[in-house]
């Protein structure tokens, strides 16, 4: 496509008209940024969930083939992907996962024409972009964001695309390509398998195997819609039925220390760092222990705390989980934003400093 066609189509997609609701001018406004890009990066949040490598991983695949239709200005060798590590190796059966940059030192993110996409992340440190790239050559003119966090003043760009009743990044996704397709690509974004598997792992995942109360009718709609572009639903599911060998060391000790808080009504359980060391685990080992924490009846949420101490986390950090059910329906968004952190009604999460006494006993008077 020549520059006078991008030229014409970028003009046709800022148009904002009264057929045009405040959701579909952003989807546009925001097809109308990467299309123009000449270089782009796409982000997501540290310890990435589902949701989070499977959206950067989409949209990867999304542009890709526009670049190679000429849709976006951007060439496909300039379409990066980046996650402040380390690898979530739960996911790297997914399409394009050995393209994803764990490290940003490997991106050069001062470019003429960057756009940095920002997916999933909530609040923009969680990125990690603040330890590896100075904030004067990453202004909000270069950014935007595709999240369905609550909206909050974290997050960040010339275009925040926030729909927080969508279940997950990858819904989104799912439900602006055709808006894409109808209104400024030509011939359009085709949903492939690989793109069709990676939606799908967001939304399960996001969904809890479509079993959390933010799957509504529109959500099984884009799941069946996959289904039949060849996700491997079933296949996909086993990420909430299987625990590695390797981590079954970790769970048995972890579910041991389980406790319960009979004040503050909520179970928790702390794993120092030296356990963690012990059982050569990582946070990936214990995905859904919060979950399991949480399903004890009397418990109005669930609390794993974590002591980090890796090469990315300084010893003294520690990672907050917090989970409740449908049925007790506790806010962990807003204890979780109490803490520095945040999420969803149902699921979220913080990092605090000290020991984990310390931080339990801050969970403790705040909830």
């Amino acid at each position: 496509m020549t520059k006078k066609q991008l030229a014409k189509k970028s003009q046709s997609s800022s148009k904002v008209t009264s057929q045009h609701s405040p959701e579909k001018v952003l989807e546009l406004a925001l097809w109308n940024k990467i299309s123009n890009a000449q270089h782009i990066v796409i982000v997501s949040h540290k310890d990435p969930d589902g949701d989070a490598i499977a959206g950067i991983l989409a949209l990867w695949h999304m542009l890709q083939q526009a670049s190679a239709a000429g849709e976006i200005v951007a060439k496909r060798e300039v379409i990066h992907m980046f996650n402040p590590g380390p690898k979530p190796v739960a996911f790297q059966f997914l399409p394009g996962f050995e393209e994803i940059e764990f490290d940003a030192g490997e991106i050069d993110w001062s470019p003429k024409g960057l756009v940095v996409v920002g997916m999933d992340y909530a609040s923009w440190s969680r990125t990690g972009l603040a330890d590896h790239v100075a904030a004067q050559s990453l202004t909000d003119a270069y950014i935007v964001t595709i999240d369905h966090h609550p909206p909050r003043q974290e997050q960040r760009g010339a275009v925040v695309l926030v729909n927080p009743d969508a279940s997950s990044c990858c819904e989104m996704l799912f439900y602006t390509v055709p808006i894409w397709n109808k209104e400024v690509a030509t011939p359009g974004i085709e949903i492939t398998r690989d793109i069709a598997t990676c939606l799908m792992t967001g939304i399960i995942t996001d969904t809890g195997g479509f079993k959390h109360a933010n799957t509504s009718q529109r959500t099984l709609k884009a799941a069946e819609a996959l289904l039949l572009q060849g996700a491997p639903m079933h296949q996909l599911m086993t990420l909430f039925t299987s625990i590695p060998r390797e981590a079954i060391g970790i769970w048995q000790w972890a579910i041991g220390a389980i406790q319960f808080d009979e004040a503050g009504q909520f179970a928790y359980c702390l794993i120092p760092h030296a356990v963690l060391k012990q059982f050569q685990s990582d946070s990936e080992a214990l995905g859904g222990l919060s979950n399991v924490i949480a399903t004890i009846p009397e418990a109005r949420f669930g609390l794993l705390l974590r002591e980090e101490g890796t090469e990315q986390t300084a010893a003294g950090t520690i990672s907050g989980s917090l989970r409740s059910t449908t049925e007790h329906n506790y806010d962990c968004s807003a204890l979780a934003q109490k803490l520095g952190g945040g999420g969803h009604r149902l699921a979220a999460g913080f990092t605090g400093e000290g020991t984990l006494e310390q931080v339990l006993e801050k969970v403790r008077e705040l909830a």
